[in-house]
């Protein structure tokens, strides 16, 4: 039994044992040990007994608790997948072997079956490789993932999935550049072939990866990490006769000339290249949308995909991406025989799972302050200048630089006492996009480096009172344990476990291992982890970088970002984002800096994903297609005295502005329409939990103010986060007033509102609910059914509303007297005084806006008995479930927004066909 095996038993057993449970360390690691020594009879005088420990429990701490969550899928037909049936794993030979092939990598089961799902719900919606010229024979669609989120594991995952239905020929696009291409080949090596592509040609597979155990390759790879197609093409390839047999797979630059090379050499139905294609298009924003004005032949390499693509009777084409603008304004309307690249038939959006270190935790949607970053003065001497000529030479590092290099140096002292000194860390330096200041920057890095290499050579063992005495060793002190002079003591919890002395001790076996790459297009460096070079010792890198740091490359256990760059437009911005990702056991570790001027800029580019998902989920909603579902995106202020693009100009050719006007000021809206389906309901459910629970955690508790039970103070983030992800009905004249995404987009950017209130709303019904430890009885509301082909329910009878308009008065006080003042100056159409405050009446006395919560119980009032029939059916389908409904209301102070937005044709399209549209708001940039 290898160590990999060892290990991933032991994690079961350790599982099984805690029941996934969270757990005391010095439990788990007891346990594990009982384990190792009594089950799998490994002892802790073995050599890699440390190792084998400190991977299980690693592995254990990362996997228990994960939360995972099923992908959106927006499709154009929802019989579209009718050709794809669920096999059982003896007919998923090469998923299955990728999926054990994960499992030994640490994956947990939840993340597998999420993985497989992601798959399964993608090659549903391609074209059936056994289908013959059909209508449905071609098709083509977007996977959106967000940064460093797991998109190529997903895709790898598709690849074999698709072989085992019936693909034969894969090609996959690789990005731009040579360092990403090889980096890809390479994950393609282990998690699809079985062996080193490099090792194939020669008759000496070197099995690796999903090949390792049965000594098998299980792929024809016509590249490899070395040689791109065009030099492959023009060496002996040494195909075996039992090759043709096998799935055939190219993994090539997005380049013009390597792209027609494989165009002109597939021949489908021929020898091996068969009569079906799967084109994987990775980071399909990037040069793969045609660039062209509208009557110009198409960009060269937007051609040469398309050429592919149309040259097979059966073609599927999906594009991955974090950054899916350029791909939504790609014009729909192309021609039928030479299709595009729009993705017409389905988007796949991924969620990434619980452990995701992304924008939420970098960037806290509730305003907090984020512990990973740390502030950059852009004005601080030897600070590389955002704009400089491409001879600017580095001689000095800046004091922030130098100031993260220790921290990744502390960093890597803390991941090896962790128990991970075979992990690889990384460090990312991203201050300029020119070559030889790269160049120039790295020389300074590495001349800082063998300082410190020398100082902590001759002083590491010393006393801490002498070993301070050097300004440098005083400010890698002074950062564990005192913080970094800007107000954050980044490393106080961490102490908590490691006292200086333990960094101390452990600051030369890291340093020495220290080494620094360039990537850019003059190195053409071909980043590798190498895990033959590195099985005890991880690699510690430093890799400085510009545009290639920026698309696709992933940077293994990166830990310290610096990042003083600007960039012109969202999706490049967005793809710098190289620290997000996956962080096990590190995440308290990283750290991120940034200038004040990146961080608004992420900001605005965060707040229009978020919005772009929102119409995501909203054309699912709706069971909509891209093709005609109209998307926008909302366009950045002019900030700092420069505006963000969405995306490159030459990317945005069919696209227009369109300027959208909200005002809610004493305005109120509920949702009177709810969805028959009980697992959208459970979906609101669950959010309204994880809601109440993160108030909770941030200190808000419910109390009772005068019998209703009230939230006060929450942020107008958390409020404007919870609207843009429930899920209700929101197609034309339906909840119409009560739209999502721009009452998230409003509430997250009103200046005048930062706080808001929530009550409970409290019925007649017999059926109770419990919130942070109180039963409360639920509402009791009659509901409706319309035609017998809508897919939601009419609540409140002929009024259509949920919300009682008193509601809209919790936590206002007011006397009897100025009750009655009030309604004695309103008049009934008879004349008389109203009885009654109406919901607009106490708006005007609220000074927060208000947003209220109803768990509600359906009353069946329908006397129609074929009517009453189908009441019965919906009520049965929520069984012991209470529906959830909200009303929102404003006070008559909130003020009148506009928010500018980029529109792809279809909505263009879709709004001149509005008979209410004025088309005097359009205004078409040129």
């Amino acid at each position: 039994m290898d160590k990999c095996e060892i290990i991933t038993r032991t994690q079961e057993m350790l599982e099984a044992f805690f029941a996934k449970k969270p757990t005391a360390r010095q439990e788990l690691v007891c346990v594990a040990k009982n384990l190792l020594n009594a089950v799998m009879k490994i002892s802790e005088a073995d050599f890699d007994y440390d190792t084998i420990l400190n991977e299980v429990i690693s592995r254990y701490e990362t996997n228990v608790g994960i939360k995972t969550f099923e992908p959106d899928v927006l499709v154009e037909d929802p019989n579209s997948n009718r050709w794809f049936t669920l096999q059982d794993d003896n007919s998923r030979t090469y998923f299955k072997r990728y999926r054990d092939y994960l499992r030994q990598q640490g994956w947990g089961n939840d993340m597998l079956d999420n993985l497989e799902s992601n798959c399964e719900k993608t090659l549903s919606r391609c074209a059936d490789p056994k289908d013959k010229a059909t209508v449905d024979s071609k098709k083509r669609g977007l996977v959106m993932g967000d940064v460093q989120a797991g998109k190529t594991a997903n895709y790898l995952g598709l690849i074999n999935m698709a072989c085992d239905y019936g693909y034969r020929v894969i090609v996959l696009i690789a990005g731009l550049t040579d360092s990403l291409r090889t980096q890809t080949q390479e994950r393609i090596d282990y998690g699809f072939i079985g062996a080193y592509s490099n090792s194939i040609g020669n008759g000496m597979p070197e099995y690796v990866g999903v090949g390792d155990e049965d000594g098998k390759y299980y792929a024809v790879p016509l590249t490899n990490s070395d040689f791109d197609f065009n030099k492959m093409k023009q060496q002996n390839m040494n195909f075996q006769a039992t090759d043709t047999n096998k799935p055939v797979i190219l993994v090539v630059k997005k380049n013009a000339a390597i792209l027609s090379a494989v165009h002109n050499w597939l021949n489908p139905g021929e020898g091996i290249s068969g009569d079906s294609v799967l084109i994987i298009d990775d980071e399909a924003d990037n040069a793969s949308p045609n660039t062209k004005k509208p009557g110009y032949d198409a960009s060269a390499i937007n051609r040469k995909i398309r050429d592919i693509y149309n040259k097979f009777p059966i073609a599927s084409y999906v594009g991955f991406t974090a950054t899916p603008f350029a791909n939504i304004f790609i014009n729909p309307f192309d021609d039928d025989e030479y299709q595009d690249l729009f993705p017409q038939d389905f988007i796949v959006q991924l969620n990434a799972p619980s452990t995701y270190f992304g924008s939420d935790k970098v960037f806290p949607c509730d305003g907090s302050d984020s512990p990973s970053i740390r502030l950059l003065d852009t004005d601080e001497h030897n600070f590389i200048p955002l704009k400089h000529k491409k001879d600017y030479v580095v001689y000095e590092l800046a004091e922030s630089l130098k100031e993260a290099i220790l921290a990744f140096l502390i960093n890597n002292v803390v991941r090896t006492l962790r128990g991970g000194k075979h992990k690889h860390r990384s460090m990312m330096i991203n201050s300029t996009a020119l070559n030889a200041p790269q160049e120039s920057v790295s020389e300074a890095v590495n001349s800082y480096l063998k300082i410190l290499l020398n100082i902590i050579e001759q002083d590491s063992l010393k006393p801490e009172s002498d070993f301070v005495k050097n300004d440098e060793m005083r400010k890698l002190y002074d950062l564990y344990v005192s913080g970094d002079g800007n107000g954050k003591d980044f490393y106080r919890e961490i102490r908590n476990d490691l006292a200086w002395v333990d960094i101390q001790h452990g600051l030369y076996d890291e340093i020495r291992l220290f080494e620094t790459t360039i990537i850019n297009n003059r190195y053409r460096g071909k980043l590798r982890y190498d895990y033959s070079a590195h099985k005890d010792v991880g690699s510690r890198v430093i890799v400085i970088g510009g545009f290639v740091l920026s698309r696709g490359l992933t940077l293994e256990g990166l830990c310290v970002s610096y990042y003083s760059r600007s960039a012109s437009a969202y999706d490049s911005l967005l793809q710098m984002c190289r620290w997000f990702g996956y962080r096990p056991r590190y995440e308290d570790l990283c750290r991120i800096y940034l200038s004040q001027n990146s961080i608004d800029r992420f900001q605005d580019v965060l707040e229009a994903i978020r919005d772009m998902k929102d119409q995501f989920r909203e054309m699912e909603l709706q069971g909509k297609t891209p093709k005609d579902f109209g998307l926008m995106i909302k366009e950045s202020p002019v900030t700092l005295g420069r505006k963000l693009l969405v995306t490159s100009r030459n990317k945005m050719y069919n696209t227009q502005v369109i300027e959208h006007v909200v005002n809610y000021g004493g305005e109120y809206f509920d949702t009177s329409k709810l969805f028959k389906d009980n697992q959208k309901n459970l979906r609101n459910h669950q959010l309204l939990d994880d809601f109440i629970v993160g108030q909770q955690t941030k200190g808000f508790a419910f109390t009772d103010e005068n019998g209703r039970f009230m939230l006060r103070g929450v942020s107008s983030e958390c409020i404007s986060a919870l609207i843009s992800k429930i899920a209700i009905p929101n197609a034309r004249g339906i909840n119409q007033l009560f739209d999502c995404s721009n009452l998230s987009a409003y509430i997250a950017g009103s200046e005048l509102f930062k706080t808001w209130d929530v009550v409970v709303a409290e019925g007649r019904s017999d059926r109770y609910f419990n919130i942070q430890g109180k039963d409360l009885q639920a509402s009791k509301r009659a509901f409706h059914l319309g035609e017998s082909d809508e897919n939601y329910i009419r609540i409140g009878g002929a009024n259509n509303r949920i919300v009682d308009p008193n509601m809209f008065g919790s936590g206002v006080s007011l006397s009897p007297e100025q009750k009655e003042k009030i309604l004695a100056g309103k008049k009934t159409r008879s004349g008389k005084s109203a009885k009654q405050l109406t919901a607009k009446d106490w708006l005007k006395l609220r000074k927060q806006p208000i947003l209220v919560l109803h768990y509600i119980d359906l009353e069946i009032v329908e006397e129609n008995h074929l009517k009453k029939d189908r009441c019965v059916a919906v009520k049965e389908e929520f069984g012991e479930d209470l529906l959830i409904g909200f009303a929102i209301g404003f006070p008559s102070t909130a003020n009148k927004e506009t928010h500018k937005y980029r529109a792809n044709l279809v909505m263009i399209s879709n709004l001149a066909q509005d008979e209410e549209f004025d088309e005097e708001e359009l205004d078409n940039e040129e």
